[in-house]
Parts: structure tokens; C-alpha cells; sequence
């Protein structure tokens, strides 16, 4: 049985009801690219329009993606980066870009994890330095302002330091960076700024420059996966696509998800929102449909439910506070924990092939990285 057979006899494209036909390259890939039907759906799809149309973009220089953990900010920025790559393409260019359009996101984004890194190198990271600006510094370092592509994600910037945040906003407000030890330098790259969290609530608790907040009032929001269940029948259509591709070329047989799986997917709350969903779907397959998604969302739920608050805050941030963080050994586990989160977190976001692995981890094999997330992700007690 074919993967594509497969899908059909889950019934999973009976709610993709079309209100009209695709009159454009451009209203099929958002279609492919941001799945369903619902009203918000198709909201966020002509706001994309908007926001990228070639006469809006020196307006909408720096573009806010926000909502609940797990809601798909990371994929979104990718649909704005091929999106723009496809309004600049024509005839078999676009055919590619319809075809293998993440690659084509993932090479105009520049993502940055903004806690991933710390404050001291942050600003290099950027905005690069020039020769001589820092110790030991031999050689002009670009950062990701001078860098490929035509957009920068600076995925949880509520964690951004308030130094930098107050360099982004002179790029915001004059189109030019400064490098570390260098002049003023023009730029036509587009800020991508992600967050789950209420930055209003954080600039009353003076983490984050009201001035920045209100250059960011080009705003996309994602909808959690509970507050649109009709979208969940056409998401888990792409999904399951998606990953059968990986099993195109074996002799597998898939698991069909039955009608009744369906219905329940629909009526559960998916409190990880679509990367639960994504990973309930990879765990389906993987176990050959011998465990529910039901079994795999509660198995889920237990294992990797979110830390405590505590756990939440970055290291960084408690010692500048002057706050207790318990013994040297305690602090430098706790930031072993938050840093295998992280690259879990964009892992599970951004499924890497073996070339971005190469590239991120050039000193180990993907296979490798990949042994080793898999047992991150196995019980305390068992690592």
C-alpha cells in the first residue's frame, strides 16, 4: 500500500472543501504552505499578502509573529521568506518554488534563537564586528544582517537584551546597522521578531523598550490548534504527507489513521498545538499504527509537558537580578537543561536535513545529532 493510498483510505481530505478554485501561483502556495479552511486560516493567508506585496515591504520592515508555543511562528517565517521568493519568480522558478518551497524559506531566513546565545556574543551574532573590536578578533566577522537571504528571525525576543533591543530599533527606524567598531551600513533585510509572550506585560516590567513594541505594529498572529478544529482534519493531511515522503522509496506499509482517530484529533485540545500534532502523527508511523494518537498525546503530555517557571527563566537573567540560583553545579545543570530544550525545541521546528545538520554541527555526523536528541528525549531516569 502507497503512502498516497494510504491517505486516502484515512478519509483525511474530507473536510478540504475549496470556496473557489486557485486562481494564482501565489494562492497555491499559501494554500500548500498554510493549510485549512477556517476563517482565521484564510485571514492569516491574505495578510501574508499584504504584508509581503512589493509595495507594503518598506513599510513592513519589521513584521511580529506571535502565539502560543508550538503554534508553527518558525514555519510561518519560512512561508514569508518562499512567499517573497515566489513573488520574484516566474514560469519554471515558481513551478520549484510550489514544489520544494521550505528549502527556498530556510535560504532567504537567517533564524536566530535569541536566548540560545549569550548577550556578549548576541551582538556580534547580528550585526557582525570589524577587525580589532573585540580581543582577539583578527578578521572582519560578518553577522546576519550581512548575510544571504531576505529576512532575520529572532525567534523569543522577549529574552533579547535591552542593549540590542535598542539596536534593532535604529535598524527599524533607519534601514542601516552598525558592526562593532564599524560605521553605519544599509540594509534591506526584513526583521521576522517571534514570541509567545505578552511583550505589553514585559515592558511594564521594563524587559522590553515601548518604542520597539510600537514599530512592531505589522503583527501576525498564529491561532492555537484548539481554536480552529476544523483545520486539524486538512493539517493532519499534510502532515502525514509529509512524513511518508521520508518512507517513499521503502517497502513500508503505512498505517491509515481511521475516521474515528479523526473525530477524536478534532475534539482534543492539543495543548502543544501543531508541533504536537506534528509529533503525534511522526510517532503513529513509527510505531506502525499500534498505538493511538490518543495513547501517543497522553504519552506525550507526560514526558514533555512544560518546566516549572522557574525553569522557564534563562540563567542570565536570574544572575543580573542578584537571584539565588542554588550551587555552581545546580546553575550549570539547569543551563545543560534549558540548552538541550532549545535544540530540541528547534529540531522538532525545523526538521534539519543532513545538511543543515552538517552545517549547524560541523564537528559531528547527522546521524550522530540524531542518536543523541533521541536520547535526550528518553526519561531522566533513564539517561
Amino acid at each position: 500500500m502507497s503512502y498516497k493510498h494510504g491517505i486516502k483510505n484515512a478519509k483525511l481530505h474530507s473536510t478540504m472543501k475549496r470556496n473557489k478554485p486557485t486562481a494564482t501561483g501565489e494562492d497555491a502556495f499559501l494554500e500548500k504552505a498554510l493549510p485549512g479552511t477556517s476563517a482565521k486560516v484564510m485571514r492569516l493567508r491574505e495578510e501574508v499578502k499584504v504584508i509581503n506585496a512589493p509595495a507594503n515591504r518598506p513599510l513592513a520592515k519589521a513584521i511580529l509573529l506571535d502565539g502560543e508555543s508550538g503554534t508553527g511562528k518558525n514555519h510561518l517565517a519560512r512561508v514569508l521568506a518562499a512567499h517573497t521568493a515566489l513573488l520574484l519568480s516566474q514560469g519554471p522558478d515558481q513551478e520549484a518554488i510550489l514544489e520544494n518551497w521550505e528549502t527556498y524559506g530556510r535560504n532567504q531566513l537567517t533564524a536566530i534563537l535569541v536566548p540560545g546565545i549569550p548577550a556578549t556574543i548576541l551582538e556580534a551574532e547580528l550585526f557582525g564586528a570589524k577587525r580589532g573590536s573585540y580581543t582577539d578578533l583578527k578578521t572582519d566577522r560578518d553577522g546576519a544582517f550581512a548575510g544571504e537571504g531576505a529576512f532575520i528571525l529572532l525567534d523569543e525576543i522577549g529574552d533579547c537584551p535591552m542593549d540590542i533591543q535598542t539596536k534593532l530599533l535604529h535598524v527599524v527606524d533607519t534601514g542601516t546597522y552598525r558592526p562593532l567598531g564599524g560605521e553605519d551600513t544599509q540594509t534591506e533585510k526584513r526583521i521576522l521578531l517571534a514570541t509567545n509572550r505578552d511583550l505589553r506585560t514585559l515592558v511594564g516590567q521594563g524587559k522590553f523598550r515601548q518604542d520597539l513594541l510600537w514599530r512592531l505594529d505589522t503583527r501576525l498572529t498564529l491561532p492555537a490548534l484548539r481554536e480552529q478544529p476544523e483545520n486539524i482534519g486538512p493539517l493532519i493531511a499534510s502532515i502525514y504527507e509529509k512524513h511518508a515522503a521520508a518512507y517513499e522509496n521503502s517497502l513500508v506499509t503505512l498505517p491509515t489513521l481511521s475516521a474515528k482517530e479523526i473525530a477524536w484529533a478534532k475534539n482534543y485540545g492539543w495543548p502543544g498545538n501543531i508541533r504536537q500534532l506534528d509529533r503525534a502523527l511522526a510517532q503513529f508511523m513509527i510505531r506502525s499504527g499500534k498505538v493511538s494518537l490518543a495513547d501517543i498525546a497522553s504519552e506525550q503530555e507526560h514526558h514533555f509537558a512544560s518546566p516549572p517557571p522557574t525553569e522557564a527563566c534563562t540563567l542570565s537573567s536570574d544572575l543580573y537580578a542578584n537571584k539565588a540560583v542554588g550551587s555552581l553545579n545546580n546553575a550549570l545543570k539547569r543551563e545543560l537543561r534549558t540548552t538541550r530544550q532549545a535544540i530540541l525545541a528547534w529540531y522538532d521546528e525545523c526538521r534539519p536535513d543532513n545538511a543543515v545538520l552538517r552545517k549547524v554541527f560541523p564537528e559531528n555526523k547527522p546521524s550522530s545529532v540524531r542518536a543523541k536528541l533521541s536520547q535526550w528525549r528518553l526519561p531522566a531516569e533513564a539517561t
